[in-house]
Formats: structure tokens, C-alpha cells, sequence
């Protein structure tokens, strides 16, 4: 077996115009959960419209009643609810599957303070981090 791995930014248009033939495995991630409404990473990954999705989801019809009812669905509960459910559909029919979660570390000096850790790697630096000299 040869493999070739090569990291990129690809989106969906870039894989099409690559060819099916051109690559076996896409693998990327999105950290989006727990900021944020589900629908964001739900409609751009499983949308008919996503600009992530891939693997037939846009087709499904079931799939894409569940995404416009949770677009429709104004009751926080019941969206979390559905986002829930929508997530576990795809897994089970396959439009995507978590391979890992991932690990970050951080190095600083011993003058840095009011970093604090974030369960995703985007806030971690906010109005309370300082530089102590």
C-alpha cells in the first residue's frame, strides 16, 4: 500500500474539481460546539447548500427535513434536542464520523496571566489575559 498525504484547505468545490479519483480520505475538522447555535456547523456540513458538505447529504430527504425543521425550531431545548438528533443520523448513515478529539497544548512565559482554558481553542486570549513584566 502507498500513501500520499498531502494537508490542505480544501472546501467541497475544490475536492469536485480535483476529481473523485484524485483522493480517498478527506479528513478536517470544525470546532464549533459548545459556542454557538448547532446550526451553523449542522446546515454548512449536512446542508443541501453547505459550503462543507459532502457525501450525499444535500440528497437525503429525511436529513433535510430534520436541518429545516431545527431552522424553523425557536425553542432552545428542543433545538438542542434536534441538533442531537440530526448529528446522530449522520453519523449512523455515514455523512461523517468523529475520528478523534483534538489535543492542544500551550508553552508561556511565567509573566503571562489570566489565560484560562477553553473547551475549544478560539477564547483562550480575552480582556483578562496580561503580560506581567
Amino acid at each position: 500500500m502507498e500513501i500520499d498525504y498531502n494537508e490542505n484547505s480544501w472546501n467541497t468545490d475544490d475536492m469536485d474539481k480535483k476529481g473523485a479519483d484524485s483522493w480517498d480520505i478527506n479528513c478536517w475538522q470544525m470546532v464549533t460546539a459548545p459556542n454557538g447555535d448547532p446550526m451553523y456547523m449542522i446546515d454548512s456540513t449536512l446542508g443541501k447548500d453547505g459550503y462543507y458538505r459532502y457525501g450525499g447529504a444535500g440528497e437525503d430527504k429525511e436529513l433535510q427535513g430534520m436541518i429545516d425543521e431545527l431552522r424553523n425550531e425557536t425553542d432552545s431545548q428542543k433545538r438542542a434536542d434536534l441538533a442531537v438528533k440530526i448529528q446522530q443520523y449522520a453519523v449512523d448513515n455515514c455523512y461523517m464520523q468523529i475520528a478523534f478529539h483534538k489535543e492542544q497544548s500551550w508553552a508561556m512565559s511565567n509573566t503571562v496571566t489570566g489565560l484560562t482554558e477553553h473547551p475549544t481553542d478560539q477564547h483562550e486570549i480575552t480582556v483578562d489575559t496580561d503580560i506581567n513584566k
